[in-house]
């Protein structure tokens, strides 16, 4: 019989909350050693899109002390600004973020956000797991491996938005309890959840109403759609549908009506961004021995489960029949469903493609927006879910089937060890320290607030423009450009015909668009006043440039 929750001991709030958090968070800080040790002075992230997501707390600070919309940006892609709805603004981080920094500094609050999206990522997966099996420790290791997978450790550094799995489990247990005990409590709990997810990662959001259909379909099949039918069913589910209405349904709007009359742009290719078939069997130190780096995907070791979590996959399987009760085929459905979809369009194996046609292509024409998100190897997280709870019900299956409980122990340790050295992660996190740059402290020292043209990062290419942004977070100015996940087809246009003025020396645009300082590496501008140079770098008024920028400036 599987362990249940009567047979624990001690207060629920220390064994279900302190305890598992104590253990992910120990577990943090041994797989990304030294990280902890550089807690506050270094940044959790990368000058990539880890600076993306550090703007992306700065821009909400903004918007909250100014009292304005967080999804428009008037201090990027100036002097129109732009609509962040097709952007990766993440605002559970971002919101979270900036309440820290009112006490905190920022890389404090990042690398604070960090560790709790694992550490409470592993408890969810583990309250999770425990709902289902019943087993503690089984539980304890679903949550590592959900918290730790290799999906986990190749976007630390660089998307704490995919790094923010807490809230998924979460919905999915809710749901799970709504579909088989309805109740309005049940069906607002899973909307919070749900909505949650929705504002963390839009991704997420997709793959958890996927997997709540899956559920939905599985318990149809084993109890008939009358189950859903009656009047606590409906009120729940009722409830459930109103709160996501209200709480996400004006953001569905704007973004459709906007994609619609500006198209968003910077989308990605969806066969580029797919999974690798052998992949759960490829952690990142094969990256060699396989060939230097999949052509496809972000990372070798995405998608890696290890040969010990497959294993209790094919134990749990094989005992079906008592594990059937613990929805061990709702679970294996949304593995195999979420693992074909990850895939992508086309069958890739070995590092190549064969051309076979796969379930995403069929995803595609009935979602026409995954044109705008179009990333399937990122469905692989709910793969890795679906593993963690498999795992737990065959763990807690093969504990039930030892009735030697030091026996039991060292078969659960061994299996726990051996997960653990498999998920060691190939490469060592790197923390980082960007570079605050003298011309950003010059303009930061400069009274107002006049615009800034910055073509110190190579000619505004889009990925350079990460590091002008956080520069901008120094100087607290609106700039020309600057990264953001997806820019409207008139933010894209706009961008290349200023640019291309100011390649041409036509600086009576940039003072006719409203721009007070040109920033360049290297050049002169004879007319306007030099007002800052170290190391190449130059920033001029161009207030001074001639006539007709002093009237536009004075005025």
């Amino acid at each position: 019989m599987l362990r249940g929750v009567n047979s624990t001991s001690g207060p629920r709030l220390v064994r279900f909350g302190i305890i598992p958090l104590l253990i992910y968070f120990v577990c943090f800080c041994l797989l990304t050693f030294p990280a902890i040790t550089q807690f506050g002075s270094h940044f959790y992230g990368d000058e990539g899109d880890g600076v993306q997501n550090l703007w992306n707390i700065w821009h909400m600070r903004q918007s909250i002390e100014h009292l304005r919309w967080p999804y428009f940006a008037p201090e990027i892609h100036f002097p129109e600004g732009t609509t962040l709805l097709g952007h990766t603004l993440s605002p559970t981080n971002a919101i979270a973020g900036a309440a820290l920094e009112s006490f905190f500094s920022p890389f404090q609050s990042y690398d604070a956000l960090v560790i709790f999206a694992f550490v409470a990522s592993g408890l969810s997966a583990f309250l999770l797991a425990f709902y289902f099996c019943s087993s503690y420790w089984p539980s304890i290791i679903a949550g590592f491996i959900y918290a730790f997978s290799g999906y986990q450790m190749l976007h630390i550094g660089s998307h704490i938005n995919l790094n923010s799995l807490e809230w998924l489990p979460l919905f999915l247990l809710f749901w799970h309890k709504l579909l088989t005990r309805p109740s309005i409590r049940l069906g607002a709990a899973a909307a919070v959840f749900l909505t949650l997810t929705f504002y963390t990662e839009l991704y997420y959001f997709l793959y958890a109403a996927v997997a709540g259909l899956l559920f939905l379909i599985v318990l149809a099949a084993k109890a008939g759609l009358r189950r859903f039918a009656g009047g606590a069913s409906l009120r729940s589910l009722a409830v459930f549908f109103l709160i996501m209405i209200l709480t996400t349904g004006p953001f569905v709007i704007a973004f459709i009506k906007t994609n619609q009359a500006d198209p968003f742009q910077d989308n990605h290719d969806p066969v580029k961004f797919s999974t690798e078939l052998l992949g759960p069997l490829m952690p990142g130190f094969l990256k060699d021995w396989h060939g230097q780096g999949l052509a496809i995907g972000e990372g070798v070791g995405e998608s890696f489960l290890g040969l010990t979590v497959l294993a209790l996959i094919a134990f749990a399987i094989s005992w079906w029949k008592s594990l059937r009760n613990r929805f061990l085929d709702g679970w294996l459905l949304v593995f195999v469903v979420f693992w074909l979809l990850s895939l992508g369009p086309w069958l890739h194996v070995g590092n190549k493609n064969l051309h076979v046609a796969m379930p995403y292509l069929l995803l595609q024409k009935l979602v026409p927006l995954l044109s705008v998100a179009a990333m399937p190897n990122r469905m692989f997280v709910i793969v890795v879910l679906a593993a963690a709870v498999i795992s737990a019900l065959a763990l807690a299956r093969i504990l039930a089937g030892v009735k030697n409980r030091r026996l039991a122990a060292a078969a659960l340790g061994c299996l726990a060890l051996l997960i653990f050295l498999e998920y060691l992660p190939a490469q060592q996190f790197q923390t980082t320290k960007p570079r605050t740059s003298a011309y950003a402290l010059a303009l930061k020292a400069i009274p107002g607030k006049g615009a800034v043209f910055d073509d110190t990062y190579e000619g505004g290419q889009r990925p350079l423009w990460l590091m002008m942004l956080y520069q901008q977070m120094t100087y607290d100015r609106p700039v020309y450009g600057g990264y953001i996940s997806r820019r409207p087809l008139s933010v894209v246009k706009k961008d290349a015909a200023t640019f291309a003025e100011y390649r041409a020396g036509n600086y009576d645009s940039l003072c006719a668009d409203g721009f007070r300082y040109l920033v360049m590496h290297g050049g002169t501008i004879p007319k306007a006043v030099l007002k800052f140079s170290d190391a190449g770098d130059r920033v001029y008024d161009l207030s001074t440039y001639d006539n007709y920028c002093r009237v536009k400036f004075s005025s």
